[in-house]
């Protein structure tokens, strides 16, 4: 089973660094690594790190920062073109366990996507697959922490896909996606096609803790949304309904996922909860620009639209 890990650079050396040193401590040998380098200070360093490694590693510079759904998408292709069975995306700050690809690779059997267990620096496991509910005051992981389980969506970090689904559904999106929301975007596409996602509980990747990974660069932004025409319809920043996104181009992300694959009854809940949110938020004075979110929410929802009712148009991340 030939192998390629695919990594997207951006301005961090010593992160690069650390990382090629574990996939090359790897009890699973990887075949190939593919590293696109989206540095803006920090380029030659990158490849230096590059240069120094033992492992079979392809550079490649990507002429700026293109974000990181053009360079995982572009790094997807490149190893499906080379004749990768399986490609294990990595984001430059995590550090797999040494024997985590053995254990996703013992486990493609019963999915065409297996993810790992991502642990935080003090070893505590963060819960983007494991959630918990409160029941009268007491926490319960929703997921066994034991047994193995399927999810709907997975996070990039450490996911090791299949060639069967790149050669169905494609790449990443980075059309509609600059940095945050692809993978989400890509994990439903797969579904909608068929392919399942597993978690492994014996793989195990660090990660730092993303609060500060996913403060995003707004002018980044606003030059991507630019491209796409919908600068005009993007205030500086705003509150998502439950302040958990700091501008409004993550709200057009997710809302443009949920036109794009949401049932219709998943939708109207979600604005019927909207304006809830909305109106309570005016009445009791908190600041909120409600129209700046209405229209950022309108937006990624009529964008995510027409891309459902456009057949076969997951072509467009094909080759």
């Amino acid at each position: 089973m030939k192998v390629f890990a695919v990594i997207v650079a951006y301005n961090s050396p010593l992160d690069l660094m650390e990382l090629i040193k574990a996939l090359t401590n790897q009890t699973y040998k990887i075949n190939k690594l593919i590293v696109l380098d989206n540095s803006t200070e920090t380029k030659g360093q990158n490849e230096e790190v590059v240069l120094n490694s033992t492992l079979n590693i392809e550079y490649v510079d990507m002429k700026g920062n293109c974000g990181s759904a053009k360079g995982f998408s572009k790094g997807m292709q490149m190893a499906y073109c080379q004749g990768a069975d399986y490609i294990w995306l990595l984001d430059q700050d995590g550090i797999p366990y040494n024997d985590c690809l053995e254990q996703l690779a013992a486990n493609i059997s019963k999915a065409e996507i297996v993810c790992p267990i991502v642990l935080d620096q003090e070893m505590n496991e963060q819960g983007f697959f494991r959630m918990r509910i409160s029941i009268f005051g007491k926490f319960y992981y929703v997921c066994s922490k034991s047994k193995d389980f399927f999810i709907d969506s997975f996070g990039t970090n450490g996911v090791l896909i299949s060639r069967k689904v790149l050669g169905v559904i494609g790449f990443y999106d980075y059309i509609h996606f600059f940095v945050g929301g692809e993978d989400i975007e890509y994990s439903l596409r797969a579904k909608k096609y068929g392919f399942t996602i597993f978690v492994v509980n014996n793989a195990k990747i660090v990660h730092p803790n993303l609060e500060h990974k996913h403060s995003l660069n707004l002018n980044q932004w606003k030059r991507h949304a630019r491209k796409l025409g919908i600068n005009r319809l993007l205030p500086n920043n705003f509150g998502h309904i439950k302040n958990d996104v700091k501008n409004n181009n993550g709200i057009i992300c997710f809302t443009y996922i949920m036109g794009k694959y949401f049932s219709w009854y998943q939708i109207i809940y979600y604005f019927i909860f909207l304006f809830i949110v909305l109106l309570m938020k005016k009445i009791t004075n908190k600041e909120i620009h409600a129209l700046n979110t209405l229209s950022a929410n309108i937006t990624g929802f009529g964008m995510g639209l027409k891309e459902r009712k456009l057949t076969n148009s997951n072509q467009r991340f094909k080759m």
